[in-house]
């Protein structure tokens, strides 16, 4: 038989250093010495006070001598039990892992105002195996401690935000846009903002999903090669939405098989079947393509129709600064009909409250899981017309507060 020996069982009052908590001193000063707390009762004995709080006699006189409690468990200085060279040798692995971490790399190509920014070093596996390869006299630099290290020095890992590359004078621009436009707070809730995109039938709902932790497995999302997709545009305001679903012509099917080499009349047939066939897929393939005389005519017209009909005036138009937005064309048919547009900064993706509403809108179409560009088109419409136009009023109200983030970061992009 194996005999197990019992663990002591150590009392709440009774501290495991061989002290007493703070309770328990403070009850042997009201049992001890009553007076002090206002009470009538005789002094309890040192012995009836060891019984009530389950020490030695000895403890207790320890206690009174003392005349304080101890001190809080890990408050006071102890002695170190690392050996001080390992000690010197890990200040020496943090101090490199510390540089390591905070490695930026910066880039400028010389045809280019683009400033490329990397992150060498954006894992522990990285900088143990950097460690190795340029500091091999430190001992110990192995993924495990340099994760330690990390978490010593307080460093932790964070999702890179995904935004478009920046420019010189971009982060000046968008500083002096945001600080204009928060000097005029009371007219930003008149802005309509647009935007387009291409929605596909792909799987876009959530990325995230709660299985067992023993052989559970997350389903996956989907992903098809040439998806069929759509493009939309919309404009977004206070009260306001509009939705225009881009229609592509229909490609004609062309000629099944080997073209005739003998008979005339086939060839012929052949090759005009041929050229219908192209000819269908050059006029889709500009279809896609948005240029002036297609934004003004499919977007801007019935746009400015739109608000005629709905009575909307004193409307500014934000659109960003694609060739179609900002030609003469469009500009002009703009101010003709007294619509001011926005003078929008480049590469600010983060201050438009559509590219929210675009997420949004493509979780509730994957949820209808449509196959087809006519399902496609169809579940974008029922989905943009069931949209509570409460949210949109939100997110458009948003624009204010993204200035004001804008501002505080120094004109850097910000999480929208």
């Amino acid at each position: 038989m194996v005999h197990r020996r019992r663990r002591k069982k150590v009392d709440v009052i009774e501290d495991c250093r061989g002290g007493l908590t703070a309770r328990g001193f403070t009850l042997l000063q009201t049992w001890r010495f009553p007076a002090r707390f206002g009470h009538s009762s005789e002094p309890v004995s040192i012995q009836e006070c060891a019984a009530r709080l389950r020490c030695s006699p000895g403890t207790i006189l320890n206690a009174l001598e003392r005349g304080a409690p101890p001190p809080p468990r890990g408050g006071g200085a102890r002695r170190s039990t690392t050996p001080t060279a390992k000690r010197k040798l890990m200040a020496r692995r943090r101090q490199e892992v510390r540089k390591l971490a905070s490695k930026v790399t910066t880039e400028r190509r010389p045809n280019c105002d683009r400033v490329i920014r990397r992150v060498p070093f954006a894992s522990s596996r990285k900088i143990a195996a950097e460690l190795k390869r340029s500091h091999p006299q430190i001992v110990g630099s192995s993924r495990s401690n340099v994760a330690r290290d990390l978490d010593a020095i307080g460093f932790v890992s964070r999702v890179r935000p995904v935004n478009p590359p920046t420019k010189d004078g971009d982060e000046e621009a968008r500083l002096a846009f945001a600080r204009a436009c928060l000097k005029r707070r009371a007219q930003l809730c008149k802005i309509h903002f647009s935007d387009e995109k291409y929605f596909n039938t792909d799987d876009h709902t959530h990325r995230r999903q709660y299985v067992k932790r023993e052989g559970g497995r997350a389903l996956p999302r989907h992903r098809i090669q040439g998806a069929p997709s759509v493009l939309v545009w919309c404009a977004l305001g206070v009260d306001y939405r509009r939705l225009v679903i881009y229609k592509e012509p229909r490609i004609v099917a062309g000629p099944r098989g080997r073209k005739p080499t003998k008979d005339p009349k086939k060839v012929k047939a052949y090759n005009k079947k041929k050229a219908k066939s192209e000819a269908s897929k050059a006029a889709a393939k500009a279809a896609r393509r948005v240029n002036a005389a297609v934004y003004c005519k499919k977007i801007l017209e019935p746009y400015l129709a739109h608000l005629k009909k709905k009575n909307k005036r004193d409307v500014e138009f934000m659109q960003d600064g694609a060739s179609a937005h900002t030609s003469l064309m469009a500009k002009g048919l703009l101010a003709k009909n007294g619509v001011r547009a926005m003078a929008w900064p480049a590469r600010s993706c983060d201050l438009n409250p559509v590219e929210n509403f675009w997420k949004l809108l493509q979780e509730r179409v994957s949820a209808l899981s449509p196959t087809t560009p006519a399902e496609l088109r169809q579940a974008i419409r029922k989905c943009f017309d069931e949209f509570p136009q409460s949210e949109i009023n939100n997110l458009v109200l948003s624009f204010e507060s993204r200035c004001v983030k804008v501002v505080a970061a120094g004109g850097r992009h910000i999480r929208p």
